[in-house]
């Protein structure tokens, strides 16, 4: 009797150590989780889900500011750019206004030029400056990145760059008032480039207002 317990134990803690295996082996999809009836398993989910999405942005940001991206994997860059966007990551905003010259402009750290740095610049910025598309779709939560690379922009195409985002923005965002509270905490030249795209975006609503 001993003997057939003894066994029988044995073979339970077999069984519980090949389950505790496969489980560590094939761990529970985040999404999985959420379905489970356990309130703490839920959150579990939820909480692996956000980490997971934190460090998909941080790689994906990885890829822009990396040294040698920007001249050898220019196609990376710019599919690294959409993808922030389709995410609505609002904590890359700053990244992606960093580089918003991106591919006509050279890398802000390291001078390195972009795959079309010597190519005729198009006048339509928003099809060839990739994030500037990107910012657009985070949407308000990018503004104040914008707004800082519009001041501190040494490059016109970057200004211009800046404006177009807050050009598409303007209609459903708070974007002139918030261009205003940056005049009133601005210096001279900074309020100067503030100015003119406050004015510009006054004209443009005008303009839209008479089609």
């Amino acid at each position: 009797m001993i003997r057939k317990f003894t066994l029988t134990g044995m073979l339970c803690g077999l069984m519980a150590h090949a389950i505790i295996a496969q489980e560590q082996a094939n761990p529970p999809r985040a999404v999985d989780m959420l379905l489970s009836k356990s309130y703490e398993e839920r959150q579990q989910g939820r909480k692996m889900i956000l980490e997971q999405r934190a460090r998909l942005v941080s790689e994906l940001m990885r890829i822009i500011t990396q040294p040698g991206n920007y001249s050898r994997r220019g196609e990376s860059v710019r599919d690294a750019m959409a993808m922030l966007g389709e995410l609505r990551a609002a904590e890359a905003s700053e990244t992606l206004a960093k580089h918003i010259g991106f591919p006509l402009a050279t890398h802000p750290e390291t001078g390195e030029q972009g795959p079309l740095h010597r190519a005729l610049r198009s006048p339509e910025l928003k099809g060839s400056l990739p994030a500037i598309a990107a910012l657009v779709k985070i949407g308000e939560p990018s503004l104040d990145a914008i707004i800082d690379k519009l001041q501190t922009a040494e490059s016109s195409l970057e200004r211009r760059a800046c404006q177009e985002v807050l050009k598409q923005l303007n209609p459903r965002c708070s974007v002139r008032a918030r261009l205003q509270t940056a005049m009133d905490k601005a210096d001279q030249s900074s309020r100067e480039r503030l100015r003119q795209t406050l004015e510009l975006l006054k004209d443009e609503f005008r303009r839209r207002a008479k089609e």
